[in-house]
Protein backbone atom coordinates (compact mmCIF):
# COMPACT_ATOMS: atom_id res chain seq x y z
CA UNK A 1 0.00 0.00 0.00
CA UNK A 2 0.96 3.86 -1.18
CA UNK A 3 2.06 6.21 1.26
CA UNK A 4 -0.87 8.33 0.64
CA UNK A 5 -4.03 5.34 0.87
CA UNK A 6 -1.79 4.71 4.14
CA UNK A 7 -2.18 8.30 5.38
CA UNK A 8 -5.64 8.77 4.22
CA UNK A 9 -6.74 4.99 5.61
CA UNK A 10 -5.15 6.31 9.11
CA UNK A 11 -6.96 9.97 8.92
CA UNK A 12 -10.17 8.05 8.00
CA UNK A 13 -10.41 6.14 10.79
CA UNK A 14 -8.86 8.93 12.93
CA UNK A 15 -12.25 10.78 12.21
CA UNK A 16 -14.73 7.60 11.82
CA UNK A 17 -13.75 6.10 15.38
CA UNK A 18 -14.59 9.42 17.74
CA UNK A 19 -18.05 9.95 15.54
CA UNK A 20 -18.96 6.68 15.84
CA UNK A 21 -18.32 6.53 19.83
CA UNK A 22 -20.01 10.16 20.02
CA UNK A 23 -22.94 7.84 18.78
CA UNK A 24 -23.29 5.40 20.57
CA UNK A 25 -22.78 7.36 23.83
CA UNK A 26 -25.61 10.06 22.84
CA UNK A 27 -28.19 7.19 22.25
CA UNK A 28 -26.54 5.32 25.26
CA UNK A 29 -27.27 8.40 27.56
CA UNK A 30 -31.11 9.10 25.70
CA UNK A 31 -31.98 5.56 26.17
CA UNK A 32 -31.01 5.56 29.59
CA UNK A 33 -33.16 8.59 30.23
CA UNK A 34 -36.08 7.16 28.79
CA UNK A 35 -35.85 4.51 31.15
CA UNK A 36 -35.83 6.30 34.12
CA UNK A 37 -38.81 8.66 33.08
CA UNK A 38 -40.87 5.65 31.99
CA UNK A 39 -42.03 4.68 35.17
CA UNK A 40 -44.87 1.86 34.96
CA UNK A 41 -46.50 3.81 37.68
CA UNK A 42 -46.99 6.85 35.77
CA UNK A 43 -48.32 4.92 32.93
CA UNK A 44 -51.38 3.04 34.81
CA UNK A 45 -52.07 6.81 36.51
CA UNK A 46 -52.94 8.26 32.93
CA UNK A 47 -54.92 4.93 31.85
CA UNK A 48 -56.81 5.71 35.30
CA UNK A 49 -57.21 9.27 34.76
CA UNK A 50 -58.63 8.71 31.24
CA UNK A 51 -61.16 5.97 32.34
CA UNK A 52 -62.11 8.31 34.85
CA UNK A 53 -62.91 11.11 32.91
CA UNK A 54 -64.39 8.81 30.03
CA UNK A 55 -66.77 7.75 33.13
CA UNK A 56 -67.31 11.54 34.12
CA UNK A 57 -68.29 12.46 30.58
CA UNK A 58 -70.71 9.24 30.52
CA UNK A 59 -72.21 10.88 33.09
CA UNK A 60 -72.98 14.21 31.96
CA UNK A 61 -73.38 12.59 28.59
CA UNK A 62 -76.88 10.90 29.75
CA UNK A 63 -77.95 13.81 31.76
CA UNK A 64 -77.24 16.29 28.80
CA UNK A 65 -78.91 13.99 26.69
CA UNK A 66 -82.08 13.82 28.00
CA UNK A 67 -82.29 17.31 28.73
CA UNK A 68 -81.02 17.99 24.95
CA UNK A 69 -83.90 15.55 23.40
CA UNK A 70 -86.30 17.84 25.36
CA UNK A 71 -85.05 21.04 23.99
CA UNK A 72 -84.89 19.33 20.39
CA UNK A 73 -88.65 17.81 20.52
CA UNK A 74 -90.14 21.54 21.77
CA UNK A 75 -92.74 22.23 19.20
CA UNK A 76 -92.81 25.63 20.37
CA UNK A 77 -88.81 25.86 19.41
CA UNK A 78 -89.25 24.40 16.43
CA UNK A 79 -92.41 27.02 15.57
CA UNK A 80 -89.74 29.69 16.19
CA UNK A 81 -87.35 28.46 14.36
CA UNK A 82 -89.88 27.92 11.26
CA UNK A 83 -91.13 31.26 11.89
CA UNK A 84 -87.96 32.91 12.31
CA UNK A 85 -88.81 34.10 15.82
CA UNK A 86 -86.38 34.61 19.02
CA UNK A 87 -85.86 31.46 20.33
CA UNK A 88 -83.97 32.41 23.58
CA UNK A 89 -86.74 32.87 26.10
CA UNK A 90 -88.10 29.18 25.03
CA UNK A 91 -84.66 27.71 25.11
CA UNK A 92 -83.55 29.39 28.41
CA UNK A 93 -86.71 28.20 30.16
CA UNK A 94 -85.43 24.67 29.81
CA UNK A 95 -83.04 25.27 31.71
CA UNK A 96 -81.64 28.37 33.10
CA UNK A 97 -78.24 27.45 34.95
CA UNK A 98 -76.95 25.48 31.72
CA UNK A 99 -75.14 26.67 28.75
CA UNK A 100 -77.31 25.71 25.86
CA UNK A 101 -77.58 26.64 22.17
CA UNK A 102 -79.35 26.99 18.91
CA UNK A 103 -77.97 26.66 14.95
CA UNK A 104 -79.93 27.37 12.65
CA UNK A 105 -80.02 25.12 9.45
CA UNK A 106 -76.79 26.04 8.07
CA UNK A 107 -74.82 25.47 11.27
CA UNK A 108 -75.18 29.50 12.10
CA UNK A 109 -75.08 30.85 16.14
CA UNK A 110 -78.47 32.01 16.58
CA UNK A 111 -78.69 32.01 20.44
CA UNK A 112 -76.51 31.23 22.79
CA UNK A 113 -76.66 31.67 27.06
CA UNK A 114 -73.32 32.20 27.14
CA UNK A 115 -72.15 33.89 23.89
CA UNK A 116 -68.29 34.34 25.19
CA UNK A 117 -67.26 30.75 25.24
CA UNK A 118 -69.86 29.33 22.56
CA UNK A 119 -68.50 27.97 18.70
CA UNK A 120 -70.20 30.75 16.33
CA UNK A 121 -70.59 27.64 13.79
CA UNK A 122 -71.91 24.13 14.95
CA UNK A 123 -69.03 22.43 11.98
CA UNK A 124 -66.34 23.71 15.10
CA UNK A 125 -66.88 20.87 17.05
CA UNK A 126 -69.49 18.70 15.44
CA UNK A 127 -70.53 17.32 11.82
CA UNK A 128 -72.92 20.08 9.68
CA UNK A 129 -76.66 20.27 10.36
CA UNK A 130 -77.65 18.00 7.72
CA UNK A 131 -75.60 15.15 9.36
CA UNK A 132 -75.82 14.90 12.69
CA UNK A 133 -77.27 11.71 13.71
CA UNK A 134 -81.07 11.88 15.50
CA UNK A 135 -80.02 10.77 18.42
CA UNK A 136 -77.97 13.22 20.76
CA UNK A 137 -74.35 13.49 19.39
CA UNK A 138 -71.36 14.14 22.13
CA UNK A 139 -68.40 16.05 20.99
CA UNK A 140 -65.73 17.85 23.40
CA UNK A 141 -63.99 21.60 22.93
CA UNK A 142 -60.56 21.61 24.64
CA UNK A 143 -60.23 25.12 26.51
CA UNK A 144 -57.00 27.04 28.43
CA UNK A 145 -58.69 25.21 31.72
CA UNK A 146 -60.55 22.03 31.02
CA UNK A 147 -62.51 21.34 28.01
CA UNK A 148 -66.12 22.48 26.77
CA UNK A 149 -67.96 19.53 26.53
CA UNK A 150 -71.34 19.49 24.08
CA UNK A 151 -74.54 17.31 23.66
CA UNK A 152 -76.23 17.87 19.97
CA UNK A 153 -79.39 17.33 18.78
CA UNK A 154 -81.23 18.35 14.93
CA UNK A 155 -84.71 20.29 15.35
CA UNK A 156 -87.22 18.86 13.20
CA UNK A 157 -89.61 20.43 12.02
CA UNK A 158 -93.60 19.05 12.43
CA UNK A 159 -93.43 16.78 10.13
CA UNK A 160 -89.89 15.25 10.66
CA UNK A 161 -88.66 15.58 7.43
CA UNK A 162 -87.14 18.81 7.41
CA UNK A 163 -84.05 20.02 10.04
CA UNK A 164 -84.87 23.41 11.18
CA UNK A 165 -81.64 24.04 12.86
CA UNK A 166 -79.49 22.06 15.87
CA UNK A 167 -80.13 22.66 20.04
CA UNK A 168 -76.92 21.91 21.63
CA UNK A 169 -75.77 21.88 25.48
CA UNK A 170 -72.47 22.53 26.75
CA UNK A 171 -70.79 21.67 30.25
CA UNK A 172 -67.68 23.53 31.29
CA UNK A 173 -65.64 20.32 32.86
CA UNK A 174 -62.04 21.28 34.96
CA UNK A 175 -60.30 18.45 32.59
CA UNK A 176 -59.68 17.48 29.16
CA UNK A 177 -59.92 13.77 28.22
CA UNK A 178 -57.68 14.83 24.62
CA UNK A 179 -54.98 15.93 26.78
CA UNK A 180 -54.72 12.82 29.32
CA UNK A 181 -55.51 10.98 25.95
CA UNK A 182 -52.57 13.05 24.37
CA UNK A 183 -50.22 12.33 27.21
CA UNK A 184 -50.93 8.61 27.73
CA UNK A 185 -49.37 8.77 23.78
CA UNK A 186 -46.95 10.47 24.03
CA UNK A 187 -45.84 8.95 27.35
CA UNK A 188 -46.23 5.02 25.18
CA UNK A 189 -44.21 6.84 22.57
CA UNK A 190 -40.95 8.07 24.40
CA UNK A 191 -41.20 4.38 26.72
CA UNK A 192 -41.07 2.70 23.31
CA UNK A 193 -38.39 4.74 22.47
CA UNK A 194 -40.24 6.33 19.22
CA UNK A 195 -40.71 9.49 20.63
CA UNK A 196 -40.87 12.56 17.76
CA UNK A 197 -38.65 14.44 20.25
CA UNK A 198 -36.17 11.20 20.78
CA UNK A 199 -35.93 10.99 16.60
CA UNK A 200 -35.24 13.82 16.03
CA UNK A 201 -32.72 14.21 18.60
CA UNK A 202 -30.95 11.32 17.08
CA UNK A 203 -30.85 12.76 13.53
CA UNK A 204 -29.19 15.90 14.45
CA UNK A 205 -26.80 14.09 16.44
CA UNK A 206 -26.41 11.53 13.19
CA UNK A 207 -26.48 14.67 10.89
CA UNK A 208 -23.92 16.67 13.60
CA UNK A 209 -21.75 12.78 13.08
CA UNK A 210 -21.82 13.01 9.61
CA UNK A 211 -21.40 16.82 9.36
CA UNK A 212 -18.29 15.98 11.28
CA UNK A 213 -16.79 13.18 9.52
CA UNK A 214 -16.76 15.36 6.02
CA UNK A 215 -14.97 17.59 7.70
CA UNK A 216 -12.54 15.59 8.47
CA UNK A 217 -12.49 13.87 5.42
CA UNK A 218 -12.39 16.97 3.67
CA UNK A 219 -9.46 18.32 5.93
CA UNK A 220 -7.32 15.36 5.47
CA UNK A 221 -8.25 14.95 1.82
CA UNK A 222 -6.25 18.75 1.45
CA UNK A 223 -3.39 17.70 3.98
CA UNK A 224 -3.03 14.75 1.86
CA UNK A 225 -3.06 16.25 -1.20
CA UNK A 226 -0.07 19.42 0.33
CA UNK A 227 2.05 16.51 1.72
CA UNK A 228 1.87 14.67 -1.82
CA UNK A 229 2.85 18.08 -3.30
CA UNK A 230 6.04 18.63 -1.07
CA UNK A 231 6.58 14.50 -1.49
CA UNK A 232 6.67 14.87 -5.07
CA UNK A 233 8.92 17.93 -5.18
CA UNK A 234 11.76 16.05 -2.95
CA UNK A 235 11.01 13.20 -5.62
CA UNK A 236 11.65 15.44 -8.29
CA UNK A 237 14.82 17.11 -6.42
CA UNK A 238 16.32 13.41 -5.80
CA UNK A 239 15.64 12.10 -9.64
CA UNK A 240 17.70 16.36 -10.49
CA UNK A 241 20.74 15.14 -8.51
CA UNK A 242 20.96 11.31 -10.07
CA UNK A 243 21.34 12.93 -12.78
CA UNK A 244 23.79 15.02 -12.29
CA UNK A 245 22.10 18.54 -12.00
CA UNK A 246 24.09 19.76 -8.75
CA UNK A 247 22.54 23.01 -9.41
CA UNK A 248 18.79 22.02 -8.59
CA UNK A 249 16.96 23.47 -5.51
CA UNK A 250 13.80 22.29 -4.01
CA UNK A 251 11.48 24.82 -3.48
CA UNK A 252 8.56 24.27 -0.18
CA UNK A 253 6.58 27.26 0.36
CA UNK A 254 5.23 25.95 4.02
CA UNK A 255 6.84 26.44 7.36
CA UNK A 256 6.72 22.94 8.56
CA UNK A 257 8.99 19.83 8.79
CA UNK A 258 8.75 19.44 4.94
CA UNK A 259 10.30 22.83 4.71
CA UNK A 260 12.87 21.69 7.38
CA UNK A 261 13.48 18.56 4.94
CA UNK A 262 13.89 20.86 1.95
CA UNK A 263 16.76 23.25 3.34
CA UNK A 264 18.23 19.95 4.69
CA UNK A 265 18.02 18.55 0.89
CA UNK A 266 19.15 21.84 -0.61
CA UNK A 267 22.09 21.90 1.73
CA UNK A 268 23.25 18.57 0.94
CA UNK A 269 23.02 18.80 -2.55
CA UNK A 270 25.34 22.46 -1.84
CA UNK A 271 27.82 20.07 -0.53
CA UNK A 272 28.25 17.44 -2.96
CA UNK A 273 28.61 19.99 -5.34
CA UNK A 274 31.09 21.71 -3.37
CA UNK A 275 32.98 18.08 -2.71
CA UNK A 276 33.08 17.71 -6.55
CA UNK A 277 34.64 20.50 -7.44
CA UNK A 278 37.31 19.66 -4.73
CA UNK A 279 37.74 16.62 -6.02
CA UNK A 280 37.75 17.87 -9.62
CA UNK A 281 40.59 20.18 -8.66
CA UNK A 282 42.33 17.74 -6.53
CA UNK A 283 42.79 15.56 -10.12
CA UNK A 284 43.42 18.77 -11.96
CA UNK A 285 46.39 19.40 -9.25
CA UNK A 286 47.82 15.25 -9.29
CA UNK A 287 47.74 15.56 -13.08
CA UNK A 288 50.31 18.47 -13.55
CA UNK A 289 52.04 17.08 -10.56
CA UNK A 290 52.56 14.18 -12.87
CA UNK A 291 53.39 16.47 -16.27
CA UNK A 292 55.93 18.38 -14.03
CA UNK A 293 57.79 15.20 -12.76
CA UNK A 294 58.05 13.68 -15.82
CA UNK A 295 59.26 16.84 -17.23
CA UNK A 296 61.70 17.38 -14.63
CA UNK A 297 62.87 13.53 -15.53
CA UNK A 298 63.10 14.47 -19.14
CA UNK A 299 65.11 18.07 -18.80
CA UNK A 300 67.52 15.78 -15.99
CA UNK A 301 68.55 12.96 -18.06
CA UNK A 302 70.53 15.00 -20.84
CA UNK A 303 72.19 17.38 -18.15
CA UNK A 304 73.92 14.46 -16.44
CA UNK A 305 76.33 13.74 -18.83
CA UNK A 306 77.15 17.48 -19.26
CA UNK A 307 77.56 17.85 -15.36
CA UNK A 308 80.06 14.96 -15.42
CA UNK A 309 82.04 16.22 -18.17
CA UNK A 310 82.30 19.63 -16.86
CA UNK A 311 83.70 18.29 -13.72
CA UNK A 312 86.01 15.81 -15.36
CA UNK A 313 87.30 19.24 -17.40
CA UNK A 314 87.66 21.27 -13.94
CA UNK A 315 89.66 18.41 -12.32
CA UNK A 316 92.13 18.42 -15.63
CA UNK A 317 91.83 21.88 -16.11
CA UNK A 318 93.37 22.21 -12.34
CA UNK A 319 95.57 19.47 -12.63
CA UNK A 320 98.03 21.59 -15.32
CA UNK A 321 98.01 18.99 -18.35
CA UNK A 322 97.09 21.16 -21.40
CA UNK A 323 97.61 18.64 -23.61
CA UNK A 324 95.52 16.23 -21.87
CA UNK A 325 93.06 18.86 -21.08
CA UNK A 326 92.76 19.35 -24.88
CA UNK A 327 91.92 15.48 -25.72
CA UNK A 328 89.11 15.26 -22.93
CA UNK A 329 87.55 18.83 -23.73
CA UNK A 330 87.07 16.97 -27.19
CA UNK A 331 85.76 13.27 -25.86
CA UNK A 332 83.39 15.60 -23.45
CA UNK A 333 81.95 17.73 -26.53
CA UNK A 334 81.34 14.76 -28.13
CA UNK A 335 79.94 12.83 -25.50
CA UNK A 336 77.72 16.29 -25.14
CA UNK A 337 76.51 16.20 -28.52
CA UNK A 338 75.74 12.84 -28.87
Amino acid sequence: MRFGAKLTLSITLAALIPTLIFLLLSYDLISRSIEKWADERVERALIESSRAIMEIEAFHANQMSDLVKRIAMDVELADALEAGKSVGDIVSSHAPDEILAVYDRSGRLLFSSLPDITPKRITDFLPPVGDLSFEPTTSDIPMVDGELFACAMPILSEDGRRRLGAAVVFRKLPFARRRVEEGKRLYQAQASGRSPAIRTVLITLSLAAILIFTISITASSLMMRSVKRSLRRLMAGIDEIGKGNLDYRVRVNSKDEFAELAGAFNRMAEQIKRSREEIKRAEKMAAWREVAQKLAHEIKNPLTPIQLSAQRLRRRYRSGDREGFEELLDRCVDTIIR
